[in-house]
């Protein structure tokens, strides 16, 4: 037995009494066990659901200062193991450098220090592998069977590894070379132009067009017609320059180039 307090007038009463001894009141009614479990139940889902939503801290990732300085040791070590390659090689490669001179291959002689001079900061490398350029350039834009685009790329290259000698003497080509390449580029644009034209002229027509339409197309007007009239009709022979279409009815049927 407990005491409990009476709703109306707070008087203090037995929790088994059936009224309030000094007013009458009925006692005030308890929360039933299926309501306690409600409750219990209902604040442990909640508590469960808030602890889910709370984000676990994440801990600061420490930045490894090892990864830079890994990155920076394996450029050095490949960079030491390259320089260990050039001293070691560079005695062939000039062996074979100077064989390409005397071959007149000026750029595979250049080619043959691979890239030694610039990794073992090398200046008398440099002046070999300059010295087989100047040589490339010269000889190119003497060549009057090259490209006159490539002799005057030359022509500019050799302004940064030959001397002012040779600038001097070779620069008086540069408008005759600009000619040459204004008319090479319109022998080319002709060429391209008839190989277009050809092309058109074999993709231009096919079997089932009509007359109208093959005027219309790459072919256009025939040089003459031969005509021939049959009881079953009208054939048509058109020819051209390098070809010959065939029509029956004014419908092509044939095409012999």
């Amino acid at each position: 037995m407990a005491l409990i307090a009476c709703k109306e007038c707070k008087t203090q009463m037995s929790d088994q009494a059936k009224a309030c001894p000094k007013c009458g009141a009925p006692p005030p009614k308890g929360m039933s066990r299926a309501t306690v479990l409600f409750l219990v139940c209902a604040v442990l889902i909640a508590f469960v659901v808030m602890s889910r939503n709370v984000e676990a801290p994440v801990a600061a990732t420490p930045i490894d200062s090892s990864k830079g300085q890994s990155v920076a040791a394996l450029a050095a070590s490949t960079a030491s193991i390259r320089q260990g390659a050039c001293r070691t090689g560079i005695e062939p490669m000039k062996a074979k450098y100077a064989a390409l001179l005397d071959q007149k291959k000026f750029w595979d002689a250049k080619l043959a220090l691979e890239d030694c001079p610039t990794v073992l900061a090398d200046a008398t490398l440099q002046k070999m592998a300059n010295g087989a350029a100047r040589l490339q350039h010269l000889a190119t834009i003497n060549d009057t069977k090259a490209i006159p685009y490539e002799r005057l790329q030359a022509l500019d290259l050799l302004r940064d590894v030959g001397t002012p000698d040779d600038v001097a003497a070779v620069e008086p080509l540069r408008v005759k070379l600009q000619a040459l390449q204004e008319k090479f580029a319109a022998t080319e644009a002709k060429k391209a132009d008839a190989a277009d034209r050809a092309r058109r002229r074999k993709e231009g027509v096919h079997i089932g067009m009509s007359q109208d339409d093959v005027l219309k197309s790459s072919w256009g007007r025939p040089r003459s017609v031969n005509r021939t009239t049959y009881s079953f009709g009208t054939r048509e022979q058109w020819v051209y320059d390098g070809g010959y279409l065939y029509f029956e009815d004014r419908i092509l049927k044939t095409i012999q180039n």
